[in-house]
C-alpha cells in the first residue's frame, strides 16, 4: 500500500509557487499583448493592412486561451488546499470517533 503523508508546509509552498507563477505569467502575457498590438499597428514594425488585423485577432484568441489555462492552473492550488483540509478533517473525525468509542 502506498504511503500517505500530508505536509502543510509543502502544500502551502506549492500553492504559493503556483500563484506566483500565474501572476508573473499574467503580467508577461499582458505586456506581450500590448507589444504585439503596437508592433502590428500603423507605425509599428510590421503593419500590413490586411494581415495585421488577422494576426491581432489570432493573438487575441491565443491570449484568451492562455488566460483560461492559467485560471485552470489556479484551480490546482485550490484543489491542493481543499484536499489537505479534507484529509485533516478526516483525521480529526477518526480520532473523535475512536475517542468516543464508536470504533470499540
Amino acid at each position: 500500500m502506498a504511503e500517505t503523508r500530508v505536509s502543510d508546509e509543502q502544500v502551502q509552498g506549492a500553492v504559493q509557487k503556483i500563484n506566483v507563477t500565474i501572476n508573473v505569467a499574467e503580467d508577461a502575457i499582458t505586456s506581450l499583448r500590448s507589444q504585439i498590438h503596437a508592433f502590428l499597428s500603423p507605425g509599428g514594425g510590421l503593419h500590413l493592412p490586411q494581415t495585421s488585423p488577422v494576426l491581432q485577432a489570432a493573438h487575441e484568441t491565443f491570449h484568451t486561451q492562455f488566460n483560461q489555462m492559467l485560471h485552470q492552473l489556479s484551480n490546482f492550488s485550490t484543489q491542493f488546499q481543499q484536499i489537505t483540509h479534507a484529509l485533516h478533517q478526516l483525521d480529526q473525525d477518526f480520532a473523535n470517533r475512536i475517542h468516543n468509542g464508536i470504533y470499540h
